[in-house]
């Protein structure tokens, strides 16, 4: 299980504050505004990377390795991973990228708004991290599932700007989008089912691309997203996924 506490920025400047407003204003109209999320997420995430530094979480299972050598997913070989089998972790993550147009590209974005190192590797990891979990929770990468998986994110490693896409996300891709089980019962569904997980963050994934997919989730104990999941959180659904 994870337990993960919640810290807030409060040291932007005013400027900065006007930077994640003007952000969240184009994401808002624009779902697909990835740099300005990642900028927002950065700015806001700083009182939180320090409580992640110092929590201990990284200094559990492959966090000490991870933290010294610090493996960088910009390096993956995505065609060493297209020829795994699609069972195994590798594999499953390469024919996520395939099927959804997806690159590394972003993955190398700096990180402008931290300065300390250790925290700037948590930063881009947490960032790197995000498609390898549609994988391992079975979100795709539609709006709700999106918010869905924020959900999840928020559990694990707290972001304030996961609290900030839920709200606002929720209104637009799940009750404007009249996904009624997902607003009532996705969200914590899935927040519940990250808290249930073993801590992620610390996890040093590159290690079991070449494991099954499913022993990868049932070692961390993350209850994949299900096709029954998926159903209740179509339109119109008012009973969504069971919250456990």
């Amino acid at each position: 299980m994870t337990q993960t506490s919640i810290h807030l920025p409060t040291t932007l400047t005013l400027d900065q504050y006007r930077t994640v407003a003007e952000c969240v204003v184009r994401v808002l109209r624009d779902s697909n505004r990835t740099e300005d999320i990642i900028t927002a997420e950065e700015l806001t995430a700083q009182a939180q990377l320090v409580y992640l530094q110092t929590s201990g979480v990284m200094q559990t299972g492959d966090g000490p390795d991870l933290m010294r050598e610090r493996p960088d997913f910009v390096n993956v070989d995505m065609d060493a991973l297209r020829a795994l089998p699609p069972e195994t972790l590798g594999g499953a993550l390469a024919r996520f990228f395939d099927a959804n147009g997806l690159d590394t590209k972003l993955y190398g974005v700096p990180t402008l708004y931290t300065s300390d190192p250790e925290r700037a590797y948590l930063m881009r990891r947490i960032r790197q991290c995000h498609d390898l979990w549609h994988v391992l929770t079975g979100f795709t990468i539609a709006g709700h599932d999106e918010i869905l998986l924020h959900a999840f994110q928020l559990a694990q490693t707290g972001m304030p700007s996961s609290v900030a896409l839920m709200a606002l996300g929720s209104l637009k891709h799940m009750l404007l989008e009249a996904r009624f089980g997902a607003l009532r019962t996705g969200l914590l569904a899935a927040y519940r089912r990250g808290r249930a997980a073993e801590p992620l963050l610390p996890v040093y994934w590159e290690r079991y691309f070449e494991e099954p997919l499913h022993s990868v989730r049932a070692r961390y104990g993350i209850r994949a997203w299900s096709r029954a999941d998926h159903e209740a959180t179509r339109p119109f659904r008012l009973v969504g996924p069971v919250a456990a």
